[in-house]
């Protein structure tokens, strides 16, 4: 996980979104898309409006906490943990036009895996709006400010697809009281309020 470009900070800045191609290392995606299969056949994945999902699983708290470093490097912010999502999207699944809640103020999306005869882009920007689609393939990460950067996918038209979220806060931003999405800490059952992804 590195991302070492001096110009990563002044385009985030700029587009309020960034791609980091192989950002994770596909030996890690491949253990992630596994630990999914695992989950999802001992019943943990749990249906949300776009797929099969799961808050908060270990895995991907890890992936999370692993990654904060490297990011606020990158991103010239330094990043608090809220929570991480992980889902698997199959046959017709979509995501509709959306931002997300305070939590999600700096998120990353990362591919872990597919069945798919091709990359199934995500779209950053309102549907009315010239969005831009982002075509990730595994390991390859979007940064982008989830609470101001409307996204969403089409249909998909493959088998499965896996991602992983992860999100953060600012901690020098308003919404820092944030971190932990209302939990004692990373790698702890979601607070009442938290609704996952």
């Amino acid at each position: 996980m590195t991302a070492e470009a001096p110009d990563h900070a002044a385009a985030f800045a700029r587009d309020r979104y960034l791609v980091l191609p192989g950002f994770v290392a596909r030996p890690i995606c491949n253990f992630l898309a596994n630990y999914i299969f695992v989950l999802d056949s001992a019943g943990h994945m749990e249906p949300d409006n776009h797929g099969q999902g799961v808050y908060a699983a270990n895995g991907f708290e890890t992936l999370m906490v692993m990654m904060s470093g490297p990011l606020s490097k990158a991103l010239g912010i330094r990043l608090l943990p809220t929570y991480s999502y992980a889902r698997v999207y199959r046959t017709g699944n979509d995501l509709v036009p959306h931002t997300d809640r305070p939590e999600c103020e700096i998120s990353v999306s990362i591919t872990l895996g597919y069945e798919s005869d091709t990359l199934w882009p995500i779209y950053m920007g309102a549907p009315t709006a010239d969005p831009r689609p982002i075509a990730l393939d595994i390991g390859d990460v979007v940064v982008y400010r989830g609470i101001e950067v409307p996204h969403f996918r089409k249909p998909f038209a493959g088998t499965w697809h896996m991602q992983a979220f992860v999100h953060y806060v600012d901690a020098g931003g308003p919404n820092a009281e944030r971190k932990f999405d209302g939990r004692p800490n990373v790698g702890t059952p979601p607070a009442p309020a938290a609704a996952g992804q």
